[in-house]
């Protein structure tokens, strides 16, 4: 499983080498880029000192995305709008070995995790060369929804955007009848292993056949209800082979007590402020 680190400012000349010179660099500026790859200082015009030292986190940061001890790619946020709760994403994973295995897609997850979670983000967007077909596979796998192109410096990029409340499952629009698994629990002592595993846990079952979406709360009980296509999708969930040893870890450590129920849902409804019209 993927884990996501700050970017350490002691560390530039890796993000410059893993952005202008890995396999991803044809990615990022199109296969024929030529002579137009940024030089060190370009690339650290953007990306400037705030994104390294966390010195201000409403501007932007990077992370290291992190497969056991290696670090394979990053993921960062830019600027967040403080009127529309809004913020531009990238990610890429440097060594092609590592490419089509979910790791983009997961990181992502934990990253769109924090910002909704943490920082209160309301949209956030992504914008990969219209070319790049893996690219859009992997962030609409993520919950990123097209809407529309744009042209920057002679190129096409594809506009993909994630609303909050669709991260979270809160307006999928579910086709009736599905099914609802509500996981509710009492925990033991605090465990700082116990959030970073549920965060991906989370990330991980928007990543299974025939998910639809989730929803938590947690103060001393928490109760955690998913939703899902039908019986055989909630099975699969089930013994998908991380959740199984998150399922060990939640008996041995994590919990006092708890109960799964399975529940059928025929009849749903709800309101949505952004869609209300005057």
């Amino acid at each position: 499983m993927i884990r996501l680190e700050p970017w350490p400012a002691s560390d530039m000349e890796a993000f410059y080498q893993l952005t202008c010179h890995s396999d991803a660099t044809a990615l990022l500026y199109g296969a024929d880029y030529g002579d137009d790859i940024p030089d060190r200082e370009s690339l650290f015009a953007d990306y400037l000192p705030h994104y390294f030292d966390g010195s201000a986190p409403e501007e932007g940061r990077c992370f290291g995305i992190w497969l056991d001890n290696e670090r394979i790619g990053q993921v960062n946020y830019n600027a967040i709008d403080s009127e529309t709760m809004e913020t531009e994403l990238d990610v890429w994973i440097g060594d092609k070995t590592h490419w089509g295995k979910g790791y983009a897609t997961l990181a992502l997850g934990l990253l769109l995790e924090d910002l909704f979670g943490q920082h209160q983000l309301q949209i956030a967007i992504i914008k990969p060369l219209l070319s790049n077909m893996a690219a859009r596979k992997a962030y609409a796998k993520a919950g990123f929804i097209a809407a529309g192109t744009e042209i920057m410096d002679e190129a096409e990029y594809s506009l993909m955007r994630i609303r909050a409340a669709d991260f979270y499952g809160l307006h999928t629009e579910m086709t009736l009848p599905y099914y609802a698994v509500i996981f509710s629990s009492l925990r033991n002592a605090p465990d700082p292993a116990y959030g970073k595993t549920a965060h991906e846990m989370e990330v991980l079952a928007r990543l299974q056949p025939g998910y639809l979406g989730m929803e938590s709360a947690r103060e001393r009980l928490g109760i955690t209800v998913s939703y899902w296509k039908d019986l055989e999708a909630v099975r699969q969930w089930k013994q998908q082979v991380d959740h199984l040893q998150a399922q060990r870890m939640g008996r041995d450590r994590w919990y006092s007590s708890y109960r799964v129920r399975i529940s059928k849902v025929e009849r749903d409804y709800g309101f949505d402020a952004a869609k209300e019209t005057v």
